[in-house]
């Protein structure tokens, strides 16, 4: 995602709607383990934080949006069933560094 970033703050980007690709799950995929969910989660934050210093998510709505919703992902999970404490801490210091980024 970083590449894509640098790619647009370059230049002009197409976005199509269309799929352009298929992909299967399974329920033995990684992404349904704990440490992978919570882990692109922390991930999205992170490409909010670096969109903003390559000059995306300029406005502060744009910003707030993109970082609630990461919030909105993480609140989510914790929903989802019992997390153990050290993805409970693990969100719960995510949450912090939002907070300490977003301005309202």
């Amino acid at each position: 995602m970083a590449l894509w970033l640098r790619v647009l703050a370059k230049g002009r980007g197409y976005y199509d709607a269309l799929p352009l690709s298929d992909y299967r799950m399974h329920p033995g995929q990684e992404q349904r383990t704990a440490s992978m969910g919570i882990g692109c989660i922390t991930e999205r934050f992170e490409i909010v934080e670096a969109a903003r210093t390559l000059g995306f998510l300029a406005a502060p709505i744009q910003h707030r949006t993109a970082l609630d919703r990461v919030l909105s992902l993480a609140s989510a999970w914790l929903a989802r069933g019992n997390p153990s404490p050290a993805d409970r801490a693990e969100l719960d210091g995510l949450a912090r560094r939002i907070a300490a980024v977003r301005v309202d």
